[in-house]
């Protein structure tokens, strides 16, 4: 049971990365798609260093590693509640094609 939870949560947790970009690109059309995923990537990096660097620090413990995962979760969900999906990329590309679908 501990395997496949672990498979599992890791499929899903990993799985969300591609439409967290996504969702970003989108929501951030006018800026082109490489300065948006170029931010997204850095700040991650940089949040990525700081998670790993923090088990030097002396007397820190373990624990703090499984809490964290849960707040980081907890925020993100947070955060996405009040977010109003705007899909303009969407609308210029049906409004510029020569055959607009819808």
């Amino acid at each position: 049971m501990i395997y496949f939870s672990a498979i599992l949560g890791g499929f899903l947790l990993n799985g969300s990365i591609p439409l967290f970009y996504e969702i970003a690109v989108e929501s951030m059309y006018p800026i082109a798609e490489g300065t948006t995923t170029c931010l997204l990537t850095v700040f991650n990096n940089i949040g990525c260093l700081l998670f790993l660097f923090a088990p030097m620090i002396p007397g820190i413990g373990n624990v703090w590693a499984n809490w964290t995962l849960v707040a980081a979760c907890l925020a993100g969900f947070l955060l996405l509640i009040p977010f109003k999906e705007v899909k303009a990329r969407t609308k210029f590309d049906l409004a510029t094609s020569p055959d607009p679908v819808n």
